[in-house]
């Protein structure tokens, strides 16, 4: 494959890559040339693109598309979109690096009914990879073949989701020109950490509104919800996993796209994706990660805010870290108030499982940024932890009783080092902020938490 520049002028002087997928669609038409009209058609057409073993679709199957006769005429639409689907270049599809110095952001637009034209070419595997080997310009394969030949039940639950999403999306009403030119629109977007005065800009700090019951998505009032992203979007593949990111893009398949269409993020670097809507529900996190039916797709979805969090915790202390991922914050934020229906973000504990973050530091880096971007408010889950919800919020008060500002929280920041017992953080930051001493800390300490 060969990459061509050009200037796509379309949203002003944007720099983009071509990404050929001509040789891929002629492939794909001719293996799958004639119609699915039985279930042994299905899969015979799935054999001829992928030779693998397909128990794990066959288990998605049972549960989503229970008929015969439903199987194939789902089928039969996804078949006939991966062949012969509109899409905005018939040649090549665009894909983003980083965005070029000087700019803020680089975008690429599908309509929803494209975006199912992708996402049946990538069922039979006919979206090409970026060929390019670089880690630390890696580029992603949206392929689910994986999945297909995994029987385990987190396989078996994102498959289900996509299925779902497939059959949602064969509904005459789904189909109505009011819905299929909805735009899906992901963007690429830049802010140098350095040029926010973080130490000087004293800004008032944002609401929190805490809740262990509830998850990110539950909070239907904010406009903008937080993926906690790897570097590579969604590891880059589709395995047999549910982070919070793979969670995320299971219930919202449309932003599977992003897999190809992104390089790996840069440390100043955020990705923002408008209108994906959710379709499924589900249950659990990890291995028990489960789908569980489906659900009216939003009029007006929330913008989704890709940000990566460091991946060193013995690093995330220092000052260079503190700002890296300040500025990490800051980019998804400031785009989640300027493109979401309104200016609410919801987010958790960012950065805080895989990635070994502090929670405490974590927390208080979005209370920043969000001040920052203009957010006046935080819905931030605790994810089942009942614990940790007030011990946050234990500390959000106390900063509203000293009538804190950004300004003083980022010199907390640097001055906080954690702790060796984690279970202590909030508890010893609160009694060491600036101004007036926590009353409550002996309290807080004899309440056990």
């Amino acid at each position: 494959l060969q990459f061509l520049y050009f200037i796509d002028t379309r949203g002003g002087k944007k720099k983009m890559k071509r990404l050929p997928i001509a040789d891929n669609r002629c492939a794909l038409r001719k293996a799958l040339s004639d119609p699915f009209k039985s279930p042994s058609d299905v899969y015979a057409g799935i054999k001829k693109v992928w030779k693998g073993e397909v128990s794990g679709l066959q288990q998605a199957v049972g549960t989503v598309l229970p008929t015969e006769g439903e199987f194939v005429s789902v089928m039969e639409g996804v078949r006939m979109l991966a062949v012969e689907g509109a899409l905005p270049h018939e040649d090549y599809l665009e894909v983003m690096d980083e965005v070029p110095e000087g700019e803020t952001e680089i975008s690429v637009s599908y309509s929803r009914l494209e975006a199912r034209t992708l996402l049946s070419m990538s069922f039979f595997g006919a979206v090409p990879s970026v060929p390019i080997k670089d880690f630390q310009c890696r580029w992603g394969e949206i392929s689910w073949f994986g999945l297909f030949a995994s029987p385990d039940s987190v396989s078996v639950a994102r498959l289900e989701c996509l299925l779902h999403y497939f059959k949602t999306t064969s509904d005459p009403k789904w189909l109505e020109e009011s819905v299929i030119k909805q735009p899906i629109t992901f963007y690429r977007v830049r802010v140098d950490p350095s040029a926010v005065p973080w130490s000087t800009d004293a800004l008032k700090l944002p609401d929190v509104e805490f809740s262990s019951s509830n998850r990110i998505e539950d909070f239907t009032c904010a406009g903008s919800h937080v993926d906690f992203a790897n570097k590579n979007l969604q590891i880059h593949r589709i395995i047999p996993s549910a982070t919070q990111e793979e969670v995320l893009f299971s219930i919202r398949p449309e932003l599977m796209l992003c897999i190809f269409m992104y390089s790996t993020l840069k440390a100043e670097e955020a990705a923002v994706f408008t209108g994906a809507s959710q379709y499924c529900e589900y249950s659990g996190y990890l291995s028990t990660f489960e789908f569980e039916g489906g659900v009216q797709p939003e009029a007006n979805p929330p913008v989704v805010l890709g940000i990566d969090a460091i991946a060193a915790p013995g690093l995330q202390y220092k000052t260079g870290f503190i700002n890296r991922d300040l500025g990490k914050a800051y980019a998804g934020f400031l785009h989640g108030v300027l493109k979401g229906p309104n200016p609410v973000i919801s987010t958790g504990n960012w950065g805080c499982g895989a990635f070994g973050g502090d929670v405490t530091l974590k927390f208080l880096q979005q209370l920043v940024a969000a001040a920052h971007a203009g957010c006046p408010k935080i819905c931030y889950s605790t994810f089942m932890n009942p614990k940790l919800e007030a011990r946050l919020g234990m500390l959000n008060s106390v900063i509203k009783e000293k009538g804190l500002t950004s300004a003083d929280l980022y010199k907390a920041m640097l001055d906080y080092k954690g702790q060796t017992n984690t279970n202590l953080g909030p508890e010893v930051l609160a009694y060491n902020l600036p101004k007036s001493g926590f009353e409550g800390y002996a309290g807080a300490r004899i309440a056990g938490w």
